[in-house]
């Protein structure tokens, strides 16, 4: 969060209050740049679930997905392995983040983007 305050993508009070208190973000790119925050908990499991709740109600339905995870392979798993329950396949593709995403994302990150 610290980056995308340092680039106005977000307001630098609430970067810190997330860095604090261990927060973690569920967001969508905003039509300026910025981020769009979708949801907030504490918590690995608490947050594939609300990752899996905006991918619906963004219109996801099974299409194709991309996880980028920034040394965080476990999670991206799970997160496949939620969507493959969800919807009986996994049309998609895991990988680390690279270049500009790794800049924004912290370590232990996850990226999704889909098809909707």
């Amino acid at each position: 969060m610290d980056n995308f305050a340092k680039n106005g993508r977000v307001s630098h009070v609430i970067a810190k209050g997330i860095g604090l208190i261990g927060i973690r973000i569920v967001g969508t790119a905003g039509p300026e740049g910025t981020l769009d925050f979708k949801g907030k908990c504490r918590g690995d499991k608490k947050v594939l679930v609300l990752i899996l709740e905006k991918m619906k109600e963004l219109g996801y339905n099974g299409g194709r997905v991309i996880i980028a995870h920034n040394q965080n392979e476990a999670a991206a798993l799970q997160l496949k392995m939620r969507i493959e329950e969800l919807f009986g396949t996994f049309n998609g593709v895991i990988h680390p983040e690279r270049a500009l995403c790794c800049y924004y994302a912290k370590t232990g990150s996850v990226m999704v983007g889909f098809e909707a």
